[in-house]
């Protein structure tokens, strides 16, 4: 195709302004006749590297209306694009009817750019073109012109001009490696956009060869391309009009499933209430666990209700969701179009809904409303809901290609029970509307017009919205004006005719009224409650607020010296919806501390300006009586009310966020490398009180403890060291925890000091939460002999042989790794970190025979009860040598043992399988595959040639997929293994012992600590942590520290600043040698 093409064709430069002028006009009005015919637009601009995509976007908008396009500049995808289908981001911004988007490259780079790169893989290449081509179609068929220019250079003009870009640094950035790579493998890239442009050259949506050597030629031809195509397309529409305005309307069929898939379904089928509720709660829970792990694969699903009216998908999906993380899904439920929906194409509002990778969309009706209601109520032609077939055969092809998990659930009752559930939901409705009836008629209020439309009313939401202004309410300021007979004086008012409403008010001057000004004063209270009740005006302003809110924090007078910490927000004003999450939750806790005064605001006047333009209709004396209302409405009632509400929204949501960065810190730190099944020494290091050192065995049992002073005041380094060398001699030890409290850095010197007779590794470990654990009764329970010193010392011991073990019996709050905990909500977050420490437990698997009672339970399927029913038996009857044996444990039941088995590890078990994430359901699989290859299932384990013979696909069968065969086979590879990598000896700088020790520029080792949305704090070895911003993360755009660090991570970090006074760190890992 190519080849062919002329790319010396040029223009004169008065020939181009004269053409070009011409095309100008033409295409204006040919924009405008689209919007009259609702024609959306789409003009995609693909090509070779500085073929002049920017040029030529910029000399086609100049003739068109800017309010009736959109250029939308095509970039490497973000995290949010890449968790969804690739053509999710374009679907989104397809234009509504009677729009133009312009598009700087495209959907097309799934195919060029991304092949080229490696990302897309050859055998992936023809489902994209499939998705690609359907895609188009599905829009074309919907009315939609789609204009493809391919903008065409050669290599060498090509590579003059990236050498000219080069040579300024204005624009020297954007000509990258990639582009050189192109350009230099130009034949190969060339014939990949070669094979595009055949694979996706339709008659619906044809590419047009643009020769851009010449600019002008290049700009000329596709200002002509782009007119005639418009030209033909309104041309063509007209004529079908006028066509389909002679043709007789088309009979809708009358055909219907009689004998179809539903008259098979039996609907006597029940179950009993004890036995529904047994099954919910256990699938509910298993639910919950799968929901996790979703998120941890990053499978995206989506979930379809459809059928009857009346047949439960509201409560089905309610059941559903009972159990599941709220931050994981979201019940889309779909009503009609809105106005902005209906000028897209049908499948475009669902497009928008659709899950990111790890997450649940929930459809309480779905796309087959285009087959169904809308075919039946006649709102689309026969020719779209036949054509609505396949574009929704192709659009869920598209999401399981991306690796969905699509669900559809078609809910079923007959006629006679749709009725019945009607009736009941009616009978609902009409002593509700009974109960309103008769309380409007009390107040003597009652019209037959309020009657006969609360009788017509079948909707509980409108129905309750017209019964709001008769709703009996406290004592109001407008209660007590009504209560003195000055209802009718504010309806007067409000129809703002009443050309002297002071002589009017006189009329009301009596009893209670004192004059006429209190008269126009109570019936300004009346209109002003009318207006903060009025669901528009409560709309427009929550509208305004949305848009425009600014969040203020200002310090309240004398409390500068006790709020120091918060000075960063002494007076400080930022828009609501960009307002982080940790800076709104530290607003919010300085406020509760009573340091800070906040407010949540929008433009007042604007407020002000738009509810005066819905309620007052008249410049006269009554006008001006509304208006006042209308002031005192919004600031009174309407701005504190809405103004309470976003207080709630968006404190809602930062803490959400704040759980989920938390819970992310808390998996990582869960799943933190450990030392493994060694003799380890923990030491609990002191001054005064010296040090407590314990000893502890390969499975983390007590053997022996007792107190060194090796530090001032008293100073006995000789006496500790000929301790700690018989200890080490005595117990065989292999590594030390040192406390990273108070003198851990003087104790890691004191030991690196000494050489002992056995080797011995020495490690720093977090003390986070270790007081905290060595009060708690699970510590009391397991050293009930000890002390709280012996107990911390053991703790710190373990958390390196097996952080996870032993952090699960702390309260995860104390760990040390979230921000704000105390002030999020506390219900939610205690789900969230359960949920995740249960999700590190079972990815990691736990050792059956040495497990304790508590780190059982976090295991699926058991209880407090059942796990240590576990830990007696294990003591009365010795080590389980089978998962099998699980059985014989009291009240361990079929159910439990399903959910837990997979995760329970037995070494050294006579069945190699046991020490294995495979699940005992799964073993005869696996016995299957040693059979056929002649050979035992530990031969199998142990021979990677004999695995490589395995043919999966031989194993498939109803109940197991080829995931399943896929993780087996993993398994397979590494039995039993630790998703945790090994640890690593760290030193910190010896230099550095406090703050006054730390100078700008010095270059640092450290441990990342904690991890938030602002950046990450890194441990350095002294009291105060630092902070690396997000900024100084790396050289590039961050949007999540979490790409760049982990908790633990070590890393070297270069000191930016040092505020001695606030104990304030700046850290950069920017120009550092990472470790």
């Amino acid at each position: 195709m190519l080849e062919k093409v002329d790319l010396q064709k040029t223009v004169d430069k008065e020939t181009y302004r004269q053409v070009s002028e011409e095309l100008g006009e033409r295409l204006g009005l040919l924009q405008r006749r689209c919007k009259a015919e609702k024609i959306p637009v789409i003009i995609v601009f693909e090509g070779l590297g500085a073929a002049g995509k920017g040029v030529q976007i910029n000399r086609l908008i100049q003739p068109l209306d800017p309010r009736g396009f959109d250029v939308y500049a095509s970039r490497r995808p973000g995290e949010e694009e890449r968790m969804r289908p690739f053509l999710w981001r374009y679907w989104t911004k397809t234009p509504e009817d009677g729009r133009i988007a312009i598009f700087d490259r495209s959907w097309y780079d799934k195919v060029t750019v991304d092949r080229f790169d490696k990302i897309t893989k050859r055998g992936e290449l023809s489902g994209a073109f499939a998705d690609i081509t359907s895609f188009e179609k599905q829009l074309a068929e919907d009315g939609c012109v789609i204009i493809k220019l391919f903008l065409y250079i050669s290599q060498k003009e090509q590579k003059k001009r990236f050498e000219k870009l080069t040579e300024n640094k204005e624009t020297k950035w954007r000509v990258s490696d990639g582009d050189w790579k192109r350009n230099k493998e130009y034949e190969k890239y060339l014939m990949m956009n070669e094979e595009m442009l055949e694979h996706t050259d339709t008659g619906y949506a044809p590419w047009t060869i643009i020769e851009a050597t010449d600019k002008n030629y290049a700009a000329m031809k596709i200002l002509a391309t782009v007119a005639d195509r418009m030209e033909y397309e309104v041309h063509k529409r007209e004529e079908e009009k006028k066509e389909a305005g002679n043709a007789p309307s088309a009979a809708m069929p009358q055909d219907r499933f009689k004998n179809g898939v539903l008259s098979g379904v039996d609907l006597s089928l029940s179950i009993d209430k004890e036995e529904y509720k047994q099954q919910v709660d256990k699938l509910q829970k298993k639910l919950e666990y799968l929901h996790s792990e979703i998120y941890r694969l990053r499978i995206p699903v989506v979930i379809g209700f459809e059928g009857w009216d009346a047949a439960g998908k509201g409560g089905a999906i309610k059941r559903l969701t009972s159990h599941l993380d709220p931050r994981g899904y979201k019940v889309n439920p779909t009503a009609a179009p809105n106005d902005i929906e209906k000028v897209h194409h049908y499948l475009w509002r669902f497009w928008n809904n659709m899950p990111k990778a790890g997450h649940i969309a929930i459809f309480d009706r779905t796309w087959y409303g285009r087959v169904m209601v809308e075919r039946i109520e006649g709102f689309c032609k026969e020719e779209d809901w036949r054509r609505a077939y396949q574009e929704i055969n192709e659009m869920e092809s598209h999401m399981a290609n991306f690796g969905a998990v699509v669900l559809k659930f078609w809910l079923h009752i007959d006629k006679d029970e749709q009725e019945r559930r009607f009736n009941e939901k009616l009978n609902e409705t009409a002593k509700r509307k009974e109960t309103i009836i008769n309380t409007i008629q009390e107040q003597g209020k009652m019209t037959p017009e309020l009657q006969k439309r609360i009788e017509e009313t079948w909707d509980g939401t409108v129905l309750e919205d017209i019964y709001l202004p008769y709703k009996p309410k406290r004592k109001t300021r407008a209660e007590a004006a009504r209560q003195k007979g000055l209802e009718p004086l504010a309806t007067i008012l409000m129809l703002q005719r009443e050309p002297h409403p002071e002589q009017r008010a006189a009329g009301f001057v009596k009893g209670d009224v004192k004059d006429a000004d209190d008269a126009l004063k109570g019936a300004r209270d009346i209109i002003a409650e009318q207006v903060s009740e009025n669901e528009r005006a409560r709309n427009t302003l929550r509208n305004t607020f949305a848009r425009q809110a600014v969040l203020t924090a200002k310090v309240v007078k004398g409390k500068e010296e006790e709020g120091a910490k918060y000075r960063d927000y002494f007076d400080c004003s930022e828009s609501l919806k960009r307002c982080s999450s940790h800076r709104l939750l530290a607003i919010r806790r300085a406020e509760t501390e009573g340091v800070l005064k906040v407010s949540i605001s929008p433009n007042d006047e604007e407020c002000v300006e738009r509810l005066e333009r819905q309620f007052v209709r008249s410049n006269n004396a009554c006008g001006k009586q509304v208006a006042e209302a209308v002031q005192d409405a919004y600031k009174r009632l309407l701005k504190p009310s809405i103004e309470t509400e976003f207080a709630a929204q968006s404190k809602e949501r930062a803490d959400d966020e704040a759980i989920r960065v938390f819970a992310e810190n808390l998996r990582q730190l869960l799943l933190a490398s450990p030392l493994g099944q060694k003799r380890v020494m923990g030491i609990d290091p002191g001054f005064r009180t010296g040090c407590k050192v314990v000893c502890l065995d390969a499975q983390g049992n007590l053997l022996h403890n007792e107190n060194i002073y090796p530090h001032p005041p008293v100073n006995q380094s000789k006496e500790a060291f000929a301790k700690l060398q018989k200890m080490i001699e005595a117990y065989k030890i292999e590594a030390i925890a040192i406390g990273n409290g108070t003198a851990s850095r003087e104790t890691e010197d004191f030991l690196k000091r000494q050489t002992f007779n056995r080797e011995v590794q020495i490690f720093i470990v977090s003390e986070q939460g270790a007081s905290i654990y060595s009060a708690s009764k699970i510590a009391r329970d397991e050293f009930p002999e000890y002390d709280v010193t012996v107990r911390g010392a053991v703790s710190i011991a373990r958390r390196l042989m097996d952080p996870l073990a032993e952090l699960v019996k702390i309260d995860p709050k104390s760990i040390g790794v979230g921000q704000y905990q105390h002030d999020v909500d506390q219900s939610k977050l205690k789900k969230s970190l359960d949920q995740t420490v249960e999700n590190c437990v079972n990815l990691v698997g736990v050792n059956l025979n040495t497990a304790s009672s508590h780190l059982l339970t976090y295991i699926s399927g058991l209880g407090p009860q059942l796990a240590q029913n576990i830990v007696n038996y294990r003591a009365e009857n010795g080590a389980f040598s089978s998962r099998k044996e699980l059985m014989k444990v009291p009240r361990m039941g079929a159910k439990a043992f399903e959910q837990c088995a997979g995760f329970l590890r037995i070494p050294d078990a006579k069945n190699p399988l046991d020490n294995t994430a495979v699940h005992p359901e799964s073993y005869h699989i696996v016995e299957q595959m040693a059979k056929d290859l002649r050979c035992s299932v530990a031969e199998l384990i142990a021979d990677k040639e004999l695995r490589l013979k395995i043919q999966p696909e031989r194993y498939l069968s109803p109940t197991v997929g080829m995931p399943t065969l896929k993780d087996i086979l993993q398994e397979l590879e590494k039995p039993g293994r630790d998703p945790r990598g090994p640890i690593k000896v760290f030193e910190f700088d010896k230099n550095v012992r406090t703050i006054d020790d730390l100078r700008i520029g010095m270059e640092l080792p450290g441990i990342v600590s904690n991890i938030t949305n602002f950046g990450a704090f890194v441990d350095i070895g002294i009291k105060e942590n630092g902070l690396i911003h997000l900024s100084q993360l790396a050289q590039k755009y961050v949007s999540d520290p979490n790409e760049i660090v982990s908790i633990h991570q070590q890393v070297r970090v270069k000191i930016l600043g040092v505020d001695t006074e606030r104990k304030r760190i700046q850290l950069t890992m920017i120009g550092v040698e990472r470790i």
